[in-house]
């Protein structure tokens, strides 16, 4: 299903956060829009074809109107409509800020599976490598870098080092 998008080594922890999760992102607002629609008085199967047909739309016009998602939005919002109290009250509600922070969880956790797969494989001979694997503020601190252009990653470079550890 769908179309194939060619990335960089490097982008897999981003297109896991996008694509792979993605579904789950995307079930996720389903069931809160059907729970939406039983609040409001419909049954759940009644809920659940609306919002179904809904999602089937909303990504076929995504897909083939040569439109973004923004400009899409921007069509069906009419000033101080319904549509824009609905996105208003999810704008107050952190709905964009909680999908941008479980993007950025998603791909900190797909490193960090990989860091925890290397620190697997690691011996006790190269203490600082880990002492940095154990450290939760090692994906931030940029004290090392993952070699990508193997694959799988087989060199971790530390900051401020020439020394590359082989794993």
């Amino acid at each position: 299903m769908g179309k194939a998008v060619v990335i960089g080594e490097h982008q897999l922890d981003a297109l896991t956060a996008l694509s792979g999760s993605g579904p789950a992102y995307l079930f996720y607002v389903a069931e809160a829009m059907i729970e939406g629609g039983v609040h409001q008085g419909l049954t759940r199967a009644e809920a659940t074809a609306l919002v179904n047909q809904t999602f089937v739309g909303s990504a076929a016009l995504l897909a083939e109107s040569g439109r973004s998602a923004t400009q899409l939005r921007e069509m069906v919002t009419s000033p101080a409509g319904t549509t824009a109290a609905a996105l208003r009250a999810l704008d107050d509600a952190g709905v964009r800020s909680g999908f941008l922070a479980a993007v950025q969880a998603c791909h900190d956790r797909g490193i960090r599976v990989l860091l925890d797969g290397v620190f697997n494989h690691v011996s006790a001979d190269f203490p600082e490598l880990v002492e940095a694997l154990a450290d939760p503020n090692a994906l931030n601190a940029g004290w090392f870098h993952i070699d990508f252009s193997t694959s799988p990653p087989t060199r971790l470079n530390f900051e401020g080092s020439d020394d590359l550890v082989q794993i």
